[in-house]
């Protein structure tokens, strides 16, 4: 399973229809990793997403590392990945180790 990051969608536009669209870009995302789990019968379900932004430098490492390394990158970064639930915000610093 790959992320197709080469798609002709630049960024995430649902929200074009917003009073702010029109001035203010920032909001947009360049790429995005999708969230699902199984559901019956084959199907998947969307839970959630994270959404990537190139003028973050460790967004970009991570969206050049999976845009570049195909099947191989998408296996190496689901190996690496950490999930934390919790119920309040948290933080994180620091360089993502690929």
């Amino acid at each position: 399973m790959a992320f197709d990051f080469n798609s002709d969608q630049d960024s995430n536009d649902s929200n074009s229809d917003s009073k702010t669209a029109g001035r203010n870009e920032n909001w947009k995302s360049d790429a995005f990793i999708n969230l699902a789990l199984p559901k019956e019968g084959g199907k998947t379900g969307k839970i959630g997403f994270c959404g990537l932004k190139m003028n973050k430098a460790d967004h970009a490492d991570l969206i050049k590392f999976l845009r570049e390394g195909g099947d191989e990158a998408v296996k190496r970064f689901k190996e690496l990945l950490i999930i934390d639930f919790q119920m309040a915000d948290g933080s994180t610093s620091g360089k993502f180790t690929l």
